[in-house]
């Protein structure tokens, strides 16, 4: 998720801001707050006779307060469980996706979490994008230029910029 409108807050201020929100767009999607271990995703095609074709899981970058960072192409560190867990996430998604008269790219992202008790747990989907995301962008890149990381903001050492930090706060990078 991209926490773009994210609201966590212990203040009282947060009903406020909730029903703001609520008016805006109508609906709105609350999660617990999660230690996360990992951060995941997967691109895929989905065929219109509902064919589903995945590439390998990726890891999903992400700032403290879970907004998206960019993409790291090596495998992520999820056990043997969770992949399988996803494999079949992937499945069901496409299959739906279908079901709904979509064919094309798609992409799912996932995570591995701590629970309560310290417990590490997993889950499978939270988020379908079903267009071209930046995990393709990535993919593409890896591609052409060898790159294995695609990432927006503070540029890491050795990394080559891609889009240069400008008066919109704009910034690509990949290694």
């Amino acid at each position: 998720a991209s926490g773009l409108a994210h609201a966590r807050s212990q203040r009282g201020g947060t009903p406020t801001r909730i029903g703001r929100l609520l008016e805006t767009f109508g609906a709105l999607v609350l999660e617990p707050w999660c230690e996360r271990i990992v951060d995941v995703g997967v691109c895929a095609t989905v065929a219109p006779d509902s064919l589903v074709v995945s590439h390998p899981a990726h890891g999903l970058l992400t700032d403290k307060r879970g907004g998206f960072l960019g993409i790291d192409l090596a495998p992520p560190a999820l056990e043997p469980g969770e992949r399988a867990q996803l494999g079949l996430m992937v499945a069901a998604a496409g299959a739906a996706l279908c079901a709904h008269g979509y064919a094309g790219p798609f992409a799912i992202d996932a995570f591995a979490y701590r629970d309560r008790d310290g417990a590490r747990r997993f889950q499978p989907l939270c988020e379908i994008n079903a267009r071209f995301s930046f995990g393709w962008i990535a993919r593409a890149l890896e591609q052409r230029t060898g790159a294995t990381q695609l990432g927006f903001g503070e540029p890491p050492p050795g990394a080559t910029i891609l889009i240069a930090p400008g008066d919109d706060r704009v910034t690509a990078w990949a290694r």
